[in-house]
């Protein structure tokens, strides 16, 4: 825009200068400076706003001195109007008509074309903060595009603008850039999916505490919700029981519904009563639980913590919800005039416990219809043994094989990569590994992959079979799956490499891959 080097000196010292300190309880510790942007209220960021929309507007304004440009249908005597902005907001209006439409296009091309040196394309920031002040920055190269050949990047020419770090930066980072003729596409980061949500926007930005243990096992999977936000209200005493009505000062004659003789309290009415402590002694003895239950929350930990068979684990995490749950039905069914039966209440846990079994287990046949059956039936039950055979073969003759394996210890954490290639006598021609820095196991997996076919390709072995043992890389090669946004990239490029070429990607056991893996 013409300003001179001492104007944008001096906004950039406004915007770096600033020094920023955190509050910690009220007092300030240490200082930062800040590197980009300036501070909430400024009135320099309107201002700068206002200067980079202009160019937008003068540039949509020049195109009324183009004798091919058909203007939106005015009234005659109406001012020449091409578009209207408010704030951050603009409506363009143009005749809807192709040459036209492609003027209006190439003005918001060139618009937001890549700076070189003030725009992110590096994934270090901008390159006018990153460079050394002592090293001169050539103000005639503008834009990304011009350090690129054809489709792809010109190292050339970056050795001799850019520094030695920055230029290694880019070959190892974003050396796999092709240019191609589609849209941008966002990705929400915070998923993996890359879409956005508003849970996950949620979970972003709020400050959420370590979730207590005991609070994730009181939502168990598989049980009715209305269950267990029941045992939430147990757990926390909220339920309209008459030894919680009276400390909120509600005066009431207590007495317990189901044994009529004492006072109702909580843990009476669901643990130490006499019809509460027959039932639990029904399904206890059945579970090898001899502990004495004696209050609420100590008898449900009890369960959650019963030594027993892994599969029975889901059941003893439901199973005193589904109990207590009983219990308030029938006490509530004879406080309003009906009859209190206890085989009608362990008919009725057993038949909720046994719909979870058969949501839990659907593969077992014949599930049981009562509890202790249900407790020797997963303790005696041995899965069936499977195997499969599971080879390595060699390509056809003129063909080549190439096995891909990535891994990252920690997942993220340090990772590796490798491929090797075998003829079709099974003889090995190549090998290479390559360590990576901490990444996850999926974009491992997709760089194996791609570096795999990119030297298939540049030394013409071909046609190949890459074999991978990530079914997940698998299927998002073959459109199955949506492409995770952390390997998009990757995932590009790959489908680059293939595009014209005899290469195939299948699927093989991680024991067929033993010697990548």
């Amino acid at each position: 825009m013409g300003f001179a080097e001492g104007y944008m000196d001096m906004i950039w010292r406004i915007i770096a200068n600033n020094c920023y300190s955190v509050l910690i309880n009220g007092q300030s510790h240490g200082f930062f400076h800040s590197t980009r942007g300036v501070k909430q209220g400024d009135p320099l960021s309107p201002a700068l706003f206002i200067l980079v929309a202009e160019v937008l507007s003068a540039a949509l304004n020049s195109s009324f001195d183009n004798d091919m440009f058909n203007r939106y249908g005015m009234p005659k005597w109406s001012s020449k109007l091409n578009h209207l902005s408010y704030a951050d907001d603009t409506i363009i209006f143009v005749f809807a008509e192709k040459q036209s439409l492609q003027m209006v296009m190439k003005v918001l091309q060139e618009y937001e074309k890549i700076s070189v040196w003030f725009d992110n394309w590096t994934k270090l920031g901008a390159l006018h903060e990153i460079i050394p002040s002592h090293e001169q920055i050539n103000q005639f190269v503008e834009e990304a595009e011009e350090l690129m050949e054809g489709d792809q990047w010109s190292f050339t020419k970056m050795q001799e603008l850019l520094p030695e770090n920055i230029v290694t930066h880019v070959r190892q980072e974003l050396g796999d850039f092709v240019r191609t003729e589609e849209r941008d596409q966002p990705w929400w980061k915070i998923t993996s999916s890359g879409k956005f949500s508003v849970k996950s926007a949620w979970d972003g930005v709020r400050q959420k505490d370590p979730t207590a243990q005991c609070f994730e096992k009181l939502w168990t999977k598989g049980v009715p919700y209305k269950i267990s936000f029941f045992l939430w209200r147990v757990w926390f005493k909220k339920l309209p029981v008459d030894d919680i009505l009276m400390k909120m000062k509600i005066n009431i004659v207590s007495r317990c519904w189901c044994c009529q003789k004492q006072q109702e309290t909580m843990d009476h009415l669901f643990i130490t009563g006499p019809f509460a402590c027959k039932i639990w002694k029904y399904f206890t003895s059945a579970s090898g639980i001899i502990e004495p239950l004696i209050q609420i929350k100590q008898t449900i930990l009890i369960w959650w913590n019963a030594t027993c068979v892994a599969r029975l684990r889901h059941l003893y995490q439901a199973a005193p919800a589904v109990i207590m749950w009983q219990i308030w039905k029938s006490r509530n069914r004879q406080r309003h005039g009906g009859l209190l039966a206890y085989t009608k209440v362990i008919h009725e846990i057993n038949k909720d416990m046994r719909l979870l079994f058969q949501k839990r287990y659907p593969w077992l046949q014949n599930c049981p219809k009562t509890w202790p059956l249900m407790v020797k039936a997963l303790e005696e039950f041995q899965m069936p043994l499977r195997f499969n055979k599971v080879l390595w073969k060699p390509p056809n003759a003129g063909h080549y094989k190439c096995n891909t394996d990535g891994a990252s210890r920690g997942n993220p954490g340090p990772s590796s990569t490798t491929f090797y290639m075998r003829n079709y006598r099974g003889d090995i021609i190549y090998a290479a590994a390559k360590r990576l820095q901490n990444t996850t196991n999926l974009i491992a997996e997709a760089l194996a992959i791609k570096e795999g076919i990119e030297y298939c390709v540049t030394h013409q072995l071909l046609p190949v079979t890459i074999e991978t043992n990530s079914l997940t890389m698998k299927k998002v090669l073959d459109g199955i799956w949506e492409v995770p946004w952390s390997i998009a990239v990757v995932v590009r490029r790959i489908q680059h490499w293939r595009g014209g070429n005899a290469v195939q990607v299948q699927h093989i056991w991680r024991e067929g891959n033993c010697l990548s893996d």
